[in-house]
């Protein structure tokens, strides 16, 4: 029999749906866990790209494939035949969608999607219950994401908006939730439940550098020049206009606080310029030059620090963390190349550049989860996770507590998990401490606890910690050692401990930013020699 078997609780991140993360065991459900995040957010998925993590509902739309001329109301110029929908000018088509989320609710958020398989000239318009498309043209599959504000009918080019000389098929209307879904993040390679604070990028136009937010300087840009790190094909090409400037960048005003430390990001390609530079104008960061083929931090700005993910296929994210000054003189940023190890400014011949997408300014000392945006500041709440009810897998007079988990930074923050009684009164928890690369156990609320601590091993790396609690008995190990021990710890009575929370306690904060890949419950203490196979 095999640890696994012995656990009364196994959580793996994997299967999810809104508003719950499904535990592998107890089968029952009992051990599922809650989880809230009002707001959309991305996560790297299973293919290593970037995506909203969302749950896409069922088909809305009846007979989108056209096999048979039916289901739609058709104006004179549309006909429908041999699997297609054909127009040969200005006119609609359209359909009532009876499924009750549409017909009947305003703010249900839709995917949209169909493909123009023929095409003459104009375009198509899709207006679903008021969620309504930019104009598509051009052969190629299209789609869009929109939120329903009337009650109406699903249209194809109505009232003027499109008039498609061409041919259409494969339309499709789905519900798209992206609210409270837990995200499950591939980005080391196995699927980790993603738990990040609440942050804003405050860069308006993320990924398009042609948008006027973004002021030019001896560079333009050329959108859909390359696969972007979503997979879709919406690089810019940002490139030298003018060989006879010397400062090669887009500038992009902002707002930030005095004396905040923020974070700027921003993913890159070399097309044929090597080096990216950050020149932060509010007088705390300075400038950092970055050569992105080798991801060498060339120049670093005074009071920054660097870091450079690799995205693959060339793609890097050049991520710069700098503290504003107590008072801001320029409250700008630039973000530009140089064919300079050691100076911003440099000549570059007409053509020459770099690929860039998805710039963030977020407060805080780290960067987190990429927060697409097209026109406005765009916030991601914080990710939580708080389950009650689970007296029956959590054992309150003894038991052990296993998680296999990241911090996503070493910051001397308190973060925590914890089991409790639903209050703070009675609880057992797991920390990332307040020291630097610090884990801590404690148990309170009982007449003699403990508090257990250790700081041999970097938070940021994937480890393995297991906490036993029992009368008299209480260890904790990490990575396959016991790292310290308590022998005075009360036990609680029976049925105390029913709830598990991503925080210090029910209703809490210092909520648990980390990549969680295993959560384990046993309702019994193990031996040494089974928390060091569990560890290791």
């Amino acid at each position: 029999m095999s640890l696994y078997d012995d656990a009364s609780l196994i959580v793996y991140p994997s299967g999810y749906k809104a508003s719950k993360i499904y535990a592998q065991k107890p089968v029952n459900g009992a051990g599922d866990l809650t989880f809230a995040r009002a707001s959309a957010a991305t996560r790297v998925n299973a293919e290593g790209l970037i995506e909203t993590a969302a749950i896409i509902g069922a088909e809305f739309v009846t007979n989108g494939d056209f096999a048979t001329d039916s289901n739609w109301t058709k104006d004179a110029n549309w006909s429908i035949s041999g699997g297609k929908a054909t127009s040969t000018g200005a006119g609609r088509m359209f359909q009532p969608i009876t499924y009750l989320e549409l017909s009947g609710n305003v703010g249900t958020q839709v995917i949209v999607s169909f493909d123009i398989v023929d095409y003459t000239s104009a375009g198509v318009v899709i207006d679903c219950y008021g969620a309504v498309s930019p104009l598509f043209s051009g052969v190629g599959s299209y789609s869009f994401i929109g939120t329903t504000t009337n009650t109406t009918n699903l249209y194809i080019n109505n009232s003027g908006q499109g008039s498609l000389v061409g041919s259409i098929e494969n339309v499709s209307v789905k519900e798209y939730t992206t609210s409270n879904i837990p995200r499950i993040d591939y980005s080391n390679g196995c699927g980790s439940l993603l738990l990040e604070p609440q942050r804003t990028n405050s860069i308006t136009y993320s990924e398009d550098f042609a948008n006027a937010v973004w002021t030019p300087n001896g560079v333009v840009a050329t959108l859909s020049s390359g696969t972007a790190p979503d997979g879709t094909n919406t690089l810019n090409d940002v490139s030298s206009n003018n060989s006879n400037v010397q400062e090669n960048r887009f500038r992009y005003a902002t707002s930030l606080a005095v004396s905040t430390t923020y974070t700027v990001s921003i993913f890159c390609k070399v097309k044929d310029i090597n080096n990216f530079y950050i020149r932060d104008l509010t007088g705390g960061g300075g400038v950092s030059i970055i050569n992105v083929a080798t991801s060498t931090a060339l120049v670093t700005g005074s009071g920054s620090t660097i870091s450079i993910v690799d995205f693959g296929s060339g793609i890097k994210r050049v991520i710069i963390t700098f503290t504003t000054p107590s008072s801001i003189g320029n409250n700008l940023i630039d973000f530009g190349i140089t064919s300079s190890n050691t100076n911003r400014q440099s000549a570059i011949a007409v053509g020459s550049g770099m690929y860039w997408w998805g710039a963030q300014i977020e407060a805080g000392s780290y960067a987190t989860s990429y927060i697409p945006t097209s026109g406005t500041t765009v916030t991601r709440n914080r990710d939580e996770s708080l389950t009650s009810g689970l007296s029956s897998v959590v054992n309150s007079v003894e038991g052990v507590i296993f998680l296999e988990m990241s911090a996503l930074a070493n910051d001397s923050t308190n973060r925590y998990i914890s089991i409790n009684n639903g209050t703070s009164s009675k609880r057992i928890l797991i920390k990332f401490g307040t020291s630097s690369n610090n884990i801590a156990a404690l148990g309170l609320g009982t007449a003699s606890s403990f508090s257990l601590s250790y700081s041999g091993a970097a938070i940021t790396n994937m480890n393995k910690i297991a906490l036993k609690y029992k009368a008299n008995d209480c260890a904790l190990w990490v990575n396959g050692v016991e790292v310290a021990t308590d022998t005075t710890f009360t036990a609680y009575a029976a049925s105390t401990l029913t709830t598990i929370a991503f925080s210090n306690f029910s209703g809490g904060g210092q909520w648990l930013e980390a990549k969680v890949q295993n959560l384990m419950v046993f309702p019994s203490a193990l031996t040494d020699i089974e928390l060091a196979a569990l560890t290791t």
